[in-house]
């Protein structure tokens, strides 16, 4: 091995280092919406979601006393909702089960009952989501927002809920990502780090030619 290629090979160590030190992916007790690409980092944000909607809601005494207090923390684009990621929470028993009283998305959704809803596969997902809360995930179709033309049949969702106590009603709050359009954080990383790795090839490569 040449000097200069040994120096090339130098180079390259130190930028893996240095770029997986630097694009390392967030912890999964700070996972916000934007961070949202996996399984991993959807439950970690629902149940970081969770905690604060627990905390948000301790001393609301109304339904409609919890709902302005979610609705200030999860409504905006920001921490809690950026893009297809978002907060929901639904009516987990009663006559009533099924109920979306909170939808950061689509307020639209607010009021309905989604009991029956079910995907084009025939999935019930909103009985799922209830049925499984903080126990496992929920594979449905839905409409991605991100998605033109899916309107009808949807998209593959994959979605994680909690079990949330508002003035002595049971609900669920969860959230959902669609994997065909999530971007990874580690291929992107790597990604980032083949293009340093050829950009330093390529110097090294014309440095030879300019020798001789």
């Amino acid at each position: 091995m040449t000097m200069l290629q040994t120096t090339s090979l130098r180079i390259s160590c130190v930028l893996t280092a240095t770029l997986l030190a630097g694009a390392a992916p967030p912890a999964l007790a700070q996972v916000t919406a934007g961070d949202v690409v996996d399984r991993p980092s959807l439950r970690a944000f629902v149940e970081r979601a969770h905690a604060r909607a627990e905390a948000l809601v301790a001393d609301a005494t109304t339904e409609d006393e919890a709902y302005l207090l979610l609705d200030a923390e999860f409504r905006p684009m920001g921490e809690w909702h950026e893009g297809p990621i978002y907060l929901f929470a639904l009516i987990a028993e009663g006559p009533a089960r099924g109920t979306n009283v909170f939808s950061a998305a689509d307020s639209a959704l607010e009021g309905r009952n989604l009991w029956d809803n079910e995907d084009k596969n025939g999935v019930l997902y909103v009985q799922e989501l209830i049925a499984k809360a903080g126990t496992d995930f929920v594979e449905y179709h839905f409409d991605n927002p991100d998605v033109i033309g899916d309107e009808d049949e949807g998209s593959l969702k994959v979605g994680w809920s909690e079990v949330l106590t508002v003035a002595d009603q049971k609900l669920i709050i969860g959230s959902g990502f669609y994997p065909a359009t999530a971007v990874p954080i580690l291929p992107l990383q790597f990604a980032v780090l083949l293009l340093a790795l050829l950009l330093a090839a390529g110097r090294a490569q014309l440095r030879r030619r300019q020798r001789r």
